[in-house]
């Protein structure tokens, strides 16, 4: 299938399961989660955990399979110890790639994110949605593009690089018990902002720990019980909606 309709058909795919989250999401009765199309803009240095939500093996496990592994659980409040983590953002190997890349100009080639994906490519693993060799170095290419891109505009919203609608393409991150906000998804964009030093970057909640979640509806709670006040700032932006929820809810 030429890769011109393979876009297309992906591109499809992406707007239904969209319509159905919607249709899906206006049906929830906990009307006290904010809707998971919600941006929020914060600082890139503000994520500097990785979600760690499998543990079994431990260190046998890559970081890309130690966040949430299905978009189903997107918008859900989850208990657990997923939170305690101490894999660094700036470990992955990604990151220390870009890093090379955008302030020493070292050749993807030469970076050790490109030797062990193509060793993975060569024996017959796909790795970043590449098969050989010439679309992985594409896909390098096209990161140089995102590089320069956001270089010379800034960031965007990665939404309107679409000439679609289609959703839930931007940074994903977890909040976890205390409100740190943990990496989900969104290596390639959230490495070049943070080596940049963008100053804000639009992130869409994925998932919600049950203790900060609880620590929300006691604060809606207080609110409504203290004629839509609280006698604190609310600085955490998952927090800026508290006082319009506990108003609503008189």
């Amino acid at each position: 299938m030429p890769m011109r309709i393979q876009r297309i058909f992906f591109l499809i795919i992406m707007e239904i399961k969209y319509l159905f989250f919607k249709i899906k999401w206006r049906h929830r009765s906990n009307e006290n989660i904010p809707n998971p199309e919600k941006i929020f803009w914060i600082s890139p240095d503000r994520i500097i955990y990785h979600t760690n939500y499998i543990k079994k093996g431990d260190d046998n496990i890559h970081f890309i399979h130690r966040v949430f592994p299905s978009n189903k659980m997107r918008g859900k409040v989850i208990d657990g110890d997923w939170d305690i983590t101490n894999y660094k953002f700036t470990d992955l190997d990604i990151y220390q790639a870009f890093k090379q890349r955008i302030n020493e100009g070292v050749a993807w080639q030469d970076t050790n994110f490109y030797k062990i994906n193509l060793s993975y490519i060569e024996s017959g693993k796909i790795r970043w949605g590449c098969i050989t060799k010439d679309e992985f170095d594409k896909r390098c290419s096209n990161f140089d593009s995102l590089i320069d891109s956001i270089k010379t505009k800034g960031y965007q919203l990665n939404r309107n690089n679409y000439s679609n609608n289609v959703e839930f393409d931007e940074i994903d991150v977890n909040i976890g018990r205390n409100g740190d906000f943990l990496f989900q998804n969104g290596r390639h964009r959230l490495s070049i902002a943070k080596i940049l030093g963008i100053k804000k970057i639009p992130v869409m909640v994925f998932v919600r720990h049950k203790k900060w979640q609880e620590y929300r509806e006691s604060l809606i709670k207080y609110a409504r019980e203290h004629r839509g006040e609280v006698h604190q700032p609310l600085d955490h932006p998952d927090l800026a909606d508290i006082l319009m929820r506990a108003r609503r809810g008189k």
